[in-house]
């Protein structure tokens, strides 16, 4: 401390403040401040220099506790580094206003402690833990309060759910066939049938009636532009038309099972026709020696003797989630037969996007939904349709 008192007088004194009478004193006194400037600056690298020898003897002293290496060392000597530059600039604390001194030094160690390991981990699985219930309450369907009911339970649980939705009409004025060949059905501007995978062109949804009371100005039986599968052309052209999968002769015939979107969809008229009221079930028919046949879909005997519809692949889950919903939105039946079929298909082609968006879709218009599309896991907790 001496050396820099001697700094000070020679700078004008240690709290003093002398005035030099003219600009020769104050020329005289700046070159006496030099010299002691100079002075002093030997003094302090000749302290500098002896306390850098006493570090390096007291370092080859070898005080360390032995399981401390010298990637320790370096790091400490990096905290200090760390330590004095925040404490020079000030800068560390003073960004985050009320920050913990304690928290800067562990930011501050360049090589990683445990410690701030520990912090960086722990925070993370805060994060994901965050993250995960965000996800899951996002993803909360409008039946998952339903979970765990099973039985007769489950079905009374859900019956008004999914009643009282708003009637599209399937009549000359109706518009269920309408939304289906102009909005719901549509991919690609093109409509689909669920038996053959012959399409059509969909019908313009910017054209009324949708959402009007005038009369249908939309197609009820599209035909245009008929082509397979495959997109080769039908020179004959092909006419769809709606298929009520549960069929209008076993109870939707009228009111709202009659336009309920939920089991209806687009056929073409030959496959509509073939598969009449005929019951659900798979074939033991080979395609050539089936009744009729087409892309999967067959008309044909079971292995008992009974004439049923089989559908193909692609939308059987459909058709037999379809059914249950209709099952349980009307209080209906399904033979035991039957069901053991629709179960099956339902595990074989569970729901994909597409029908999600269709349940979405019908949702909008007629403001109810499938909950066997929404809950799959539903069809399993209901023994008995």
């Amino acid at each position: 401390m001496a050396w820099v008192c001697a700094v000070a007088l020679a700078f004008g004194g240690c709290g003093d403040d002398p005035r030099p009478a003219s600009d020769a004193d104050a020329a005289d006194t700046r070159a006496d401040a030099w010299d002691a400037w100079d002075a002093a600056d030997g003094a302090v690298d000749a302290l500098g220099d002896a306390e850098s020898d006493a570090v390096t003897d007291a370092l080859e002293e070898d005080t360390r506790p032995p399981d401390v290496d010298a990637d320790s060392d370096t790091a400490d000597a990096d905290t200090d580094v760390a330590d004095a530059d925040a404490d020079d600039a000030g800068a560390d604390t003073a960004e985050v206003d009320g920050a913990d001194p304690d928290v800067v030094d562990v930011v501050d160690v360049a090589d990683g402690d445990d410690v701030a390991d520990t912090e960086v981990a722990a925070d993370t699985e805060v994060v994901d833990d965050l993250d995960t219930l965000d996800d899951e309450a996002s993803a909360a369907g409008p039946f998952d309060d339903l979970a765990g009911l099973t039985g007769a339970e489950l079905r009374a649980a859900l019956l008004p759910r999914i009643s009282g939705q708003t009637p599209l009409g399937y009549s000359a004025n109706g518009l269920a066939r309408e939304v289906m060949w102009a909005v719901i059905d549509v991919h690609g501007g093109r409509l689909e049938c669920i038996y053959t995978g012959r399409t059509v062109a969909g019908e313009d949804p910017t054209a009324p009636p949708l959402g009007t009371a005038v009369a249908p100005a939309i197609d009820t039986t599209p035909n245009q532009d008929c082509r397979m599968p495959d997109g080769t052309a039908v020179p004959g052209g092909c006419v769809f038309n709606a298929e009520h999968s549960w069929p209008r002769s076993q109870g939707a015939d009228s009111g709202p099972a009659e336009s309920d979107l939920h089991h209806l969809f687009p056929a073409y008229d030959m496959a509509n026709n073939r598969r009449s009221n005929y019951a659900f079930g798979v074939t033991t028919c080979v395609a050539n020696a089936c009744e009729w046949a087409e892309n999967g879909s067959e008309l044909g005997a079971r292995d008992d003797g009974t004439k049923v519809f089989e559908v193909r692949l692609r939308y059987r889950g459909d058709i037999a989630r379809a059914q249950f919903y209709f099952a349980v939105r009307y209080q209906k039946a399904i033979a035991a037969p039957v069901e053991a079929t629709l179960r099956a298909w339902h595990a074989d082609d569970p729901p994909d996007d597409e029908e999600r968006a269709r349940n979405d879709a019908i949702e909008g218009w007629q403001h109810n939904r499938n909950p066997f599309v929404d809950r799959p896991d539903f069809v399993a907790a209901i023994a008995d349709f």
